[in-house]
């Protein structure tokens, strides 16, 4: 078994007998998340961005800019080919305004499968 740490900008690896290098100048990771099959890791940085590598982290695959100022409280991969971050409702919607002062469109057809046609 290994665990991944995130230490400073770099990326370390842990087992029972040893810990080494894996990466370096990755960024300041705050949180890491390794896919199901072990293949990829996706990590959130203190600048805001979600980065996703190889798991021998030879190669970048992706890197979006959350524009977010606060940490996730997750990082979670869906299967092994999409990752999902999670906050606080109040950091997604900071300012909520009652219901009643919302005029929103009616939904599209499709948007509520659970409802037969009339």
């Amino acid at each position: 078994m290994q665990v991944l740490l995130a230490v400073g900008n770099t990326i370390v690896t842990v087992d029972v007998d040893s810990a080494e290098q894996t990466a370096s100048g990755v960024g300041s990771i705050q949180k890491l998340a390794v896919a199901p099959n072990g293949q990829f890791v996706a990590a959130y940085t203190a600048d805001g961005r979600l980065k996703v590598w190889v798991s021998d982290f030879t190669k970048a695959l992706s890197e979006f800019a959350t524009q977010s100022e606060k940490l996730p409280e997750q990082l979670e991969w869906c299967g092994t080919d999409s990752v999902v971050m999670c906050w606080e409702v109040s950091t997604l919607c900071p300012t909520l305004l009652p219901l009643h002062d919302l005029s929103l469109p009616p939904p599209p057809p499709f948007a509520n499968p659970l409802v037969p046609n009339s």
